[in-house]
C-alpha cells in the first residue's frame, strides 16, 4: 500500500495537471459554414436580411430594364383570331361632337316631325294639340266577363276609346282603336319642343282658313 506521503504526492500531481489544463473557449456564432464534399471544401456565406433585400431589388430592376429593351413582337399566330385583332387594333378616338348634338342628329336622321306634320290631316293635328273630343258611342253589359264595355268616339279624328268597367264602376282596362292614318311610323310620345311643332301647325291652319274666309 502507498504511504501517506505517496498518496499526498499523487494528489498534488493530479491537481497540478488540472490547473495547467487550458479553459475551453466559448463558442460564437460562425459567420460561415464549411462542408467537405469529395475532398473539396465548400464555404457557405450567410447573407444579412439587408443584403438579401438589396439583391432581390437589383434582380427586379434588371428584369424590368430587359423587358423594356426587348422589341414588341407581333401577336402569336397561335392566338385566336379575335385576340390577334384586339392586340393590333388602334385605340378608339373619342368624338368631339357634343352628346346633345349627336342625339339631335340621330333623331333628325330617324324621323322628321315637321315633314310628318305637314302631311298629316288637320283633324289629327288638332287632336294632338287640343286632345280628343270624346262622345258616347256604345255601351253594353258583358255577362261572360261580369263587366261593362263602354266606347267613346272622337268627333274629329273618329278614334274609338274602349273601357271595361266592373259592376261597381271601377275601370278594369281599356284601349284605343285609332283611325286610319292617325298613327305615324317613327313618331312616339310627343314632349317638349315636339309639341311646339304641333301647336304651330294647328294654329297656322286655322289662321289660313280664317284669312281665306275673309
Amino acid at each position: 500500500m502507498p504511504t501517506d506521503r505517496q498518496a499526498r504526492a499523487a494528489r498534488a500531481q493530479r491537481d497540478g495537471r488540472a490547473r495547467a489544463k487550458p479553459a475551453k473557449p466559448a463558442q460564437s456564432q460562425p459567420a460561415a459554414r464549411t462542408s467537405a464534399q469529395g475532398g473539396a471544401v465548400k464555404v457557405v456565406v450567410r447573407e444579412s436580411p439587408q443584403a438579401q433585400a438589396s439583391r432581390a431589388l437589383a434582380n427586379l430592376e434588371a428584369a424590368e430594364a430587359k423587358r423594356k429593351a426587348a422589341p414588341q413582337s407581333a401577336p402569336s399566330a397561335s392566338l385566336p383570331v379575335q385576340a390577334r385583332k384586339a392586340a393590333t387594333r388602334a385605340p378608339a378616338t373619342r368624338s368631339t361632337t357634343p352628346a346633345a348634338t349627336r342625339a339631335a342628329q340621330a333623331q333628325e336622321h330617324q324621323f322628321n316631325l315637321q315633314d310628318a306634320v305637314a302631311k298629316m290631316e288637320l283633324a289629327y293635328v288638332q287632336c294632338r294639340d287640343f286632345g280628343h273630343s270624346w262622345r258616347p258611342y256604345s255601351a253594353r253589359w258583358l255577362q261572360a266577363y261580369n263587366s261593362y264595355e263602354s266606347q267613346l268616339q272622337c268627333q274629329r279624328c273618329k278614334t274609338v276609346r274602349t273601357r271595361f268597367l266592373s259592376a261597381t264602376g271601377s275601370q278594369l282596362s281599356g284601349g284605343y282603336d285609332y283611325a286610319d292614318g292617325y298613327l305615324v311610323k317613327g313618331m312616339g310620345r310627343l314632349t317638349g319642343s315636339d309639341r311646339d311643332v304641333i301647336r304651330l301647325a294647328s294654329i297656322t291652319a286655322l289662321v289660313q282658313a280664317d284669312t281665306a274666309n275673309d
